[in-house]
């Protein structure tokens, strides 16, 4: 299944990239994620940084705070005060 939506998604099939970046995260599989993210796949960058910040992933989410990884600076931010809180 991964590897059929991927080959879907890299050839520009939005709604195969999002079916992709849902299982991927689900399957909790952070490296594909990143690498996807890293490659300008928006539904993987989305779903990555959801899944880092459930994971409280302090370290990862500032690497794509760095990375300039939309939404990252957001869900870092908001994480940071929970804690605090």
């Amino acid at each position: 299944m991964i590897t059929l939506l991927s080959a879907r998604a890299d050839v520009g099939d939005v709604p195969a990239a999002d079916q992709l970046a849902r299982l991927l995260a689900n399957l909790g599989r952070v490296a594909e994620l990143q690498a996807r993210s890293d490659a300008g796949d928006r539904s993987a960058s989305h779903r990555l940084v959801d899944l880092l910040a459930e994971h409280g992933d302090l370290a990862n989410l500032a690497a794509e705070v760095h990375a300039g990884t939309p939404e990252a600076a957001h869900r870092l931010r908001a994480l940071r005060q929970e804690r605090r809180s």
